[in-house]
């Protein structure tokens, strides 16, 4: 049985590991590269499509008022238990703050401030929490929105709230941006160190080796870094597939994808590495030799896996296709990362 291609590739491999395992790694760390330029984020409304109506509606309320009308930062002011928003101090200091906000609102003689009119107070029923509208002069995803949010965060709040009570938070879709993006930063490394140690001590129990644990993490770490470096240049950089895939590229990778895609593709390695690795075992444990093993274990799967491989890959490659942005970032990458 000689396993179609499959087979000849293992022969081939088998009887030139230095050279093809150098040529592979070579390859797989150049696609990987790009990863150090890394720029997560939310697309917002670009996520959109130019053709989509409600798209060129936000274009047209962008270019004639402010985007930030549909998606402003809302400040809510709370003067803590029993206390009352009209307090003369908390009243003192929520005034200060709006004049810090009106003194970087656009007018006529500074175009390029981060806030926009009209700025929108409301108090609830109960006289002890108030809400403010400030719209803000940018997409929810762009950087202009994220620095003129942690400019209120950061300067504007301190500064006219110098005392707690009152608990002075900002939420809206900038806002929930930031913080998102910084919980899936912070997390990030608990969930790569959960991961990659449950993969490395099931291989350790189920194949008694430290090498094989150590190869597989090492190969999907290489699978997923390439299939990150392709998602830079392909949707950051705008590199080869812009009118293949029929979008135009934001610089930004959605935030959530990353580590969205590094879990489903280390659970989809695991499968077929523990397939594969099956068989290559009881080939062993029948007598063959460590070569024999390798290619008598690739050949009995190769067909199976490859075929797996081939339907994840097309409905993958489906949300590649669909309008959204994100929803392409997502397809390409698990595509890229399988393939």
């Amino acid at each position: 049985d000689t396993g179609g291609i499959w087979g000849r590739i293992s022969d081939y491999v088998l009887a030139r590991p230095v050279t093809t395992t150098v040529v592979t790694l070579a390859v797989l760390l150049a696609l990987a590269l790009p990863v150090a330029t890394f720029n997560l984020g939310f697309n917002g409304n670009k996520a959109l499509p130019d053709a989509v109506d409600a798209k060129k509606a936000l274009a047209t309320l962008e270019n004639n008022f402010t985007l930030g009308l549909t998606s402003p930062a809302i400040v809510l002011i709370d003067p803590g238990q029993d206390q009352n928003i009209f307090e003369s101090g908390i009243q003192a200091s929520t005034d200060e703050f709006l004049r810090l906000v009106e003194e970087e609102t656009t007018s006529a003689t500074d175009g390029d401030a981060p806030y926009g009119t009209p700025v929108q107070t409301e108090v609830n029923d109960s006289g002890n929490t108030e809400l403010i509208r400030i719209p803000v002069n940018a997409d929810t995803g762009d950087d202009e929105a994220i620095r003129a949010v942690e400019h209120l965060r950061e300067n504007l709040i301190p500064r006219a709230f110098p005392e707690q009570p009152p608990d002075v938070l900002i939420t809206g879709d900038t806002a929930g941006n930031i913080d998102f993006r910084e919980n899936i930063l912070s997390k990030t490394p608990l969930v790569l160190a959960f991961v990659v140690a449950l993969t490395f001590l099931t291989l350790l129990v189920v194949f008694r080796s430290i090498v094989i644990p150590i190869k597989a993490v090492i190969l999907n770490a290489l699978s997923v870094g390439a299939a990150y470096g392709l998602l830079v240049l392909v949707f950051q950089e705008g590199l080869f597939l812009e009118g293949v895939l029929d979008f135009e590229a934001t610089g930004i990778i959605e935030s959530w994808l990353p580590l969205f895609l590094f879990s489903i593709l280390f659970g989809l390695s695991m499968d077929y590495h523990m397939f594969v690795m099956g068989r290559i075992k009881e080939a062993h444990e029948s007598g063959a030799s460590t070569d024999d093993s390798i290619s008598t274990g690739v050949k009995a799967t190769a067909g199976t896996i490859t075929s797996a491989a081939a339907i994840m890959v097309a409905v993958a490659l489906i949300f590649a296709l669909t309008r959204n942005i994100g929803l392409k970032q997502f397809g390409f990458g698990l595509a890229a990362a399988i393939f």
